[in-house]
């Protein structure tokens, strides 16, 4: 399923009233991977599993100080992978810009193509060309699953912080 948020949690309300119970439930991010989903669809939410290119448990050094520092910003609310991306790419803005020979668009351009930051909270930043894109960063896409009211990275096998829960259990059955 992909969706916005509010459509997110009505989608997973409406499966647990009508009792379906298929054996995962999988969001395209959006919607399912951002902390309102869970808020809003309370246990409806567990177990379902989404797609997502942060996580504070993924593993990539700093990643959970991110999650704390952003969480202090937001004034306590939980952060989505969208402020992670917002960080990333304000810090690989100010690394081009200050690498750049002056701030022509040809200097920054040129700046950008040669960025190359190993160790980020967010995941490593570099720009390639592959698979017929062209200048984009070959981040691992993680997959989570609520669990327990929160979300857990359970893939790949090398970020996974828990098992994935498979099949999922019916309604009756949580």
């Amino acid at each position: 399923m992909v969706s916005y948020a509010e459509d997110s949690v009505g989608l997973l309300r409406q499966a647990s009233e009508v009792g379906l119970s298929p054996q995962v439930f999988a969001g395209g991010a959006a919607g399912f991977a951002l902390p309102n989903f869970i808020e809003g669809a309370g246990a409806a939410a567990d177990f379902v599993i989404t797609a997502t290119t942060w996580t504070q448990d993924a593993p990539y050094e700093g990643a959970r100080d991110l999650h704390t520092r952003l969480k202090e910003a937001l004034g306590g609310t939980e952060p989505s992978y969208h402020a992670a991306q917002a960080y990333a790419g304000l810090v690989a803005a100010a690394d081009a810009l200050g690498r750049a020979s002056d701030l022509s668009p040809d200097a920054v351009r040129e700046a950008l193509e040669t960025t190359d930051i190993a160790e980020m909270p967010y995941g490593p930043i570099r720009y390639e060309d592959f698979d017929d894109f062209q200048n984009q960063n070959p981040l691992t896409m993680l997959a989570q699953q609520v669990q327990d009211g929160a979300f857990v990275t359970v893939f790949p096998a090398e970020a996974a912080a828990a098992d994935i829960v498979f099949p999922t259990p019916a309604w009756n059955e949580r």
